[in-house]
């Protein structure tokens, strides 16, 4: 379990290092597009960024997470304590801490602001290029009547307000646009863990458009650590049970 965390981690910092160069250049692109054509993006360039409602709200909208990243961890580790190594647990959660901080502040920062509001300008764009000039643009057909109700299915309708937004089309086809992105640099965590990014990226979208893109960086952050340190608390525990059992049996 130890080479395999290493290896997951050795991944991040390499997907980590390719986000924060992407940022520098999204951002580059988005300002240059609100600078030219400002009404593209119906967000101000740091509107996002504002944050909404108490403390006691974003507690209240961000628990279910937070108990999702914990429970499973738990069984997960449980499950594979054979594998638990001994030893470095303190070393091991100080870098996963640390991972979970930068994965926070980057990725949120590129999937739920730059990213996405380049997509909102670019899917406008390649809809006028297919077809919109003449009054009808297959880009825009194609997400209202195929994915936009592909996604509000698998959703539950709990993202209709989202997927057909009064502020265009075009911001809910970014939004599942950067999601799928945000998953794909997620399959390294397998099959079930691409899913369960897919749906984090959602979420994390509910926390920006009604609390403001902070409470998702810290939200994103605080998740990740609590599966770190639920891992290392469960290892200890695992390891001092082997340990009582191995006494027993001696």
């Amino acid at each position: 379990m130890d080479l395999e965390n290493e290896e997951l981690e050795e991944k991040r910092n390499v997907s980590q290092l390719a986000l924060a160069i992407t940022i520098v250049g999204a951002l580059i692109f988005v300002s240059i597009v609100k600078w030219l054509w400002p009404d593209s993006i119906p967000f101000g360039l740091f509107e996002l960024w504002a944050t909404k409602g108490s403390f006691a709200l974003w507690i209240r909208a961000t628990w279910p997470i937070f108990a999702w990243a914990v429970i499973p961890t738990i069984f997960a580790v449980w499950l594979h304590r054979d594998a638990v190594t001994r030893g470095g647990e303190i070393e091991r959660l100080a870098r996963g801490l640390k991972v979970s901080m930068r994965a926070g502040l980057l990725e949120e920062t590129l999937f739920r602001w730059l990213m996405f509001m380049s997509q909102i300008a670019l899917y406008q764009l390649s809809n006028w290029i297919f077809f919109g000039w003449l009054g009808f643009g297959l880009v825009e057909w194609l997400y209202l009547h195929l994915e936009a109700p592909i996604v509000n299915f698998f959703t539950f309708g709990l993202m209709h307000s989202y997927l057909y937004t009064p502020k265009g089309w075009a911001v809910g086809a970014a939004m599942i646009f950067t999601t799928n992105k945000f998953r794909e640099g997620h399959e390294y965590q397998g099959c079930l863990g691409s899913i369960n990014s897919w749906y984090l990226g959602l979420f994390f979208f509910y926390l920006t458009f009604n609390f403001g893109l902070p409470v998702a960086i810290v939200a994103h952050a605080v998740y990740d650590a609590l599966i770190f340190i639920t891992q290392a608390i469960v290892c200890s525990a695992c390891k001092n049970v082997a340990d009582r059992e191995a006494a027993e049996f001696a």
